[in-house]
């Protein structure tokens, strides 16, 4: 009789929204897989309307405690799955707050045309933006150290999204983070920034449709299948900062005809170019000394280039 009529309605009428279960009026609240905030909310009501000076003081830090943890939750992650299949969802803004985004968080949100990422973003997960066919182009934060992987599975965070066509970077980005673009099949042309000293592993791995690539004087590294499977690409200059090729960093790009070292090329590892079978010459510069192999390969970095025919 203490806790106002109205209260008891909204709680009434709201109680089992968007649950997955119902409660229980005969069993015990403790023993019910209720969510924390349905209990903070019958909590609050204990607390206001029928605790002891007591119970309202245990119950005040058992609230605070419950509140932190939701609380930094949601502030530093988006968790695995958390709005994937949502057709509803058209515009999602990121807090600079959050630093993870976890795997299939957005996966198939086939209306989402707008995204703007956290700015203290660290890690995102694979998949996470999967198959948003209506996202059309993306800013990457620079804070963007990597996109996790899961199990076996090798898919980027952007994997899928058929109509991205437009891609920026921040200001001041230093790398192209690891799996980044993996799979995104709507990409056509990327422009690295002249701060960008890395393109690390499996960055555009199987953009399908990736013709164009601007890669600046700033970058010294293109690591192992940073390109592998861009078959669309036709010409790529390494300009003379880059020191190291990785492994299979250019393999199986069906289309690339015209391919420029960098003068300051040091090392190559096996495979960087194989598989590129509409390479007829290359120019190999003085300042590379070794081929570099890895695990049991003893691939040369040209393996099954069938058409190279002129080096020089």
């Amino acid at each position: 009789n203490k806790i106002p009529v109205e209260l008891i309605e909204v709680f009434e009428e709201n109680r089992n929204l968007e649950y997955e279960y119902e409660i229980n009026d005969e069993q015990d609240l403790s023993k019910q897989p209720m969510l924390k905030e349905s209990k903070a909310i019958l909590l609050n009501l204990f607390r206001d309307y029928l605790a002891t000076p007591e119970q309202n003081q245990k119950i005040k830090q058992w609230l605070q405690a419950d509140r932190v943890y939701l609380e930094n939750q949601k502030q530093k992650q988006y968790n695995n799955n958390v709005f994937e299949n949502n057709q509803r969802l058209m515009i999602v803004k990121i807090p600079d707050s959050v630093t993870t985004i976890q795997r299939y968080a957005f996966s198939n949100c086939s209306n989402l045309i707008q995204v703007k990422l956290s700015k203290s973003l660290i890690e995102m997960g694979t998949a996470s933006f999967s198959k948003c066919n209506s996202l059309a182009e993306i800013e990457i934060p620079k804070s963007l150290d990597k996109v996790s992987v899961y199990g076996f599975s090798t898919e980027g965070a952007f994997v899928k999204c058929d109509n991205l066509k437009t891609v920026k970077f921040e200001e001041g980005t230093t790398q192209i983070a690891t799996n980044l673009f993996y799979g995104c099949t709507g990409l056509e042309e990327i422009i690295i920034p002249d701060t960008v000293t890395v393109i690390e592993a499996n960055a555009f791995h199987d953009c399908s449709n990736l013709k164009t690539v601007d890669i600046p004087t700033s970058v010294t590294e293109i690591e192992e299948y940073a390109f592998k499977g861009c078959k669309e690409l036709t010409e790529i200059i390494i300009p003379d900062s880059v020191t190291q090729i990785k492994w299979c960093a250019f393999e199986s790009c069906g289309n690339l005809a015209t391919v420029k070292l960098s003068k300051s090329l040091t090392e190559m590892w096996n495979s960087a170019f194989a598989k590129c079978n509409s390479l007829t010459e290359i120019e190999i510069p003085k300042s590379l000394t070794k081929v570099c192999t890895y695990g049991f390969s003893t691939e040369g970095a040209f393996a099954n280039c069938d058409n190279l025919k002129t080096v020089r």
